[in-house]
């Protein structure tokens, strides 16, 4: 591939992790004025259900704002669907995004450097963040696990992203298996 090819290549990476889809849900507690910012479904119902609210919005990339209600005892977008299947849809997308990342990555692998490797690994901890499903969780912390193995600059990145998270040592446990290769116990 020849260097033009590859900051093509490379400026379609940072594009398509930019506009990587950033749903999350929000909570509003009316009696503090306080909104909370949730990134799964399952946190966003304890929230809502701790304040013995029936409602809740769900704010999408294109900061649209949907509707989630409690009705007949079961969450309910205000598509129709319930809530599960939106979040199943969800988890789908983060993890579609980090497989793409992943594979955006190695074809362009000459274009390693930390800044890129920070933004990649903050773009895969957001994502990561918003999966509820474990099969789904644990799909993709092996695929962030394959990239850590194979790139220190990576493995050092994820290290720093949203460090309160710990999506690294999540991904380690989900994997069974450390990140760094002089872990690997094979």
């Amino acid at each position: 591939m020849s260097i033009s090819a590859n900051e093509a290549a490379f400026k379609e990476l940072l594009l398509w992790t930019q506009n990587e889809p950033a749903h999350r849900y929000e909570v509003y507690d009316t009696h503090m004025e306080v909104k909370y910012r949730l990134y799964i479904a399952k946190d966003a119902i304890a929230k809502a259900t701790e304040l013995g609210l029936t409602a809740f919005q769900c704010r999408l990339m294109d900061r649209t704002v949907e509707q989630i209600r409690y009705v007949n005892g079961i969450w309910m977008h205000e598509g129709g669907s319930m809530l599960s299947t939106v979040q199943r849809l969800f988890d789908h997308e983060a993890l579609f995004h980090i497989m793409r990342r992943l594979e955006m990555r190695a074809e362009i692998e000459e274009l390693q450097s930390p800044d890129v490797e920070d933004v990649m690994a903050l773009a895969d901890t957001v994502a990561f963040r918003r999966i509820q499903d474990l099969p789904a969780q644990q799909s993709a912390a092996s695929v962030i696990a394959v990239h850590a193995r194979s790139n220190p600059l990576y493995r050092e990145a994820l290290k720093r992203a949203l460090p309160r998270l710990d999506i690294y040592g999540k991904v380690q446990e989900l994997t069974g298996v450390g990140l760094d290769p002089d872990e690997i116990p094979f």
